[in-house]
């Protein structure tokens, strides 16, 4: 598989995170004084999660096993900001001590968004830890495929497996609904509720022509706001897909309102 690519499941669930995430990051940001440690700058929180070893990585054995991480600690440095060896591309050789690093930094975080997630959809947070373990399994089985060199984008990365599973699930907890359900919802004759019914319940699909069109505008839309630096993305975010006013997000970021 081209390692430049994304899994179509991945793609489709990128958009719908974004949003998502967003409205979760504000909660919790007026939660802190009971989330304890838990941040929400991801950024904030990789710092503090380095990766430092002083093998060369053709000294990295790929045979051991990831979730072993804890035989080797005396090569970690939580100060170091800068590393030799790319925690990515250590992942990308199962090495069991890099796999500890993002585990333990990401443990928490993760399931706290995947417990959001869940909760967004009247699903009981007792699927969490199910998913967690499904998301790591994924994540350890499409590592090689990850382009990144940051811990942000890693982070992102599997909290959109997580999202998927999280999505999956809620299709199939979706309750039945009967077309005499549909007609009480009507409005008015030939409204178009009962398209947006067959349309939000999978029911119908984008012609190859509209899909191909979505596909890429979807691209287009990712590549302008990976160009943004993290907070400028987080702003363009709040502002057209939560809806967030000028006023709320300058209070958020402690910027000027004309800002």
């Amino acid at each position: 598989m081209p390692g430049n690519k994304k899994s179509a499941p991945l793609r489709s669930g990128e958009r719908a995170l974004e949003q998502e995430t967003r409205a979760d990051a504000t909660i919790q940001a007026s939660q802190t004084g009971q989330t304890g440690n838990m941040t929400v700058n991801t950024h904030s929180r990789a710092m503090s999660c380095q990766y430092k070893t002083t093998r060369h990585p053709s000294e990295i054995d790929s045979g051991n096993e990831f979730h072993n991480h804890g035989a080797r600690s005396e090569h970690l440095d939580h100060a170091e900001v800068s590393v030799e060896v790319s925690l990515i591309d250590a992942l990308k050789t199962y090495d069991d001590e890099a796999w500890g690093v993002v585990f333990n930094c990401c443990q928490d975080r993760l399931r706290h968004d995947i417990v959001a997630s869940l909760r967004r959809r009247g699903l009981d947070s007792q699927y969490a830890d199910d998913i967690v373990g499904e998301t790591w399994l994924t994540a350890a089985e499409k590592i090689v495929d990850l382009e990144c060199q940051d811990f942000e984008t890693f982070y992102h990365w599997i909290r959109v497996i997580s999202y998927n599973r999280v999505r999956n699930l809620a299709r199939k907890k979706r309750p039945m609904m009967s077309f005499q359900d549909i007609e009480e919802t009507q409005i008015e004759p030939n409204s178009l509720v009962l398209d947006a019914f067959l349309w939000s319940h999978t029911l119908i699909e984008m012609s190859p022509e509209r899909e191909a069109e979505t596909r890429e505008q979807k691209r287009q839309l990712e590549q302008s706001l990976y160009s943004l630096s993290p907070r400028d993305r987080e702003l363009w975010l709040r502002r057209h897909l939560d809806g967030h006013s000028p006023a709320q997000m300058a209070t958020d970021f402690s910027l000027k309102p004309r800002s």
